[in-house]
């Protein structure tokens, strides 16, 4: 048969731990020397605890230090930094689209816009609508006069 576990001349030595959750005093084996919890309930709650520890993040946009949990994917301090660090990516003309330059009938300026809206311009199922200042549009989209 042999002796049990962690004896040593058959009798079993006993570590005496205290839970760090609980504070309830629990006994273990010598090869389980570095246990923190006196069961999987208390360790649970134990680490939940750790993952909502309020954590300090730096902003990609402005640097400015935020607090937020380790599970929530926030980088950025606001929607206004998002939006600044975002709408740096997007913006400029399209670099796979072709451009044209159209003349606006009633005012005879002209305009760039997608080539691909060039045949609803010619068929007249676009129709082109002044706003403010030389700012034209069309269908859904905005274009500025050159």
């Amino acid at each position: 048969m042999g002796r049990s576990k962690g004896s040593k001349n058959g009798f079993r030595q006993l570590l005496e731990k205290t839970c760090e959750t609980c504070a309830q005093v629990f006994y273990v084996e010598p090869h389980r020397a570095q246990a923190r919890f006196c069961s999987r309930f208390c360790q649970s709650i134990a680490h939940s605890k750790e993952l909502r520890k309020p954590q300090e993040r730096k902003c990609r946009c402005c640097g400015m230090l935020f607090v937020v949990e380790p599970s929530n994917p926030k980088v950025y301090c606001s929607r206004k930094c998002a939006s600044l660090e975002h709408s740096s990516k997007v913006t400029g003309p399209r670099t796979n689209t072709v451009y044209i330059s159209i003349i606006c009938p009633t005012c005879n300026i002209s305009f760039t816009a997608r080539a691909a809206l060039q045949q609803r311009f010619a068929h007249g199922s676009v129709q082109i609508t002044h706003i403010n200042d030389g700012l034209l549009s069309f269908a859904r989209l905005a274009v500025n006069h050159l």
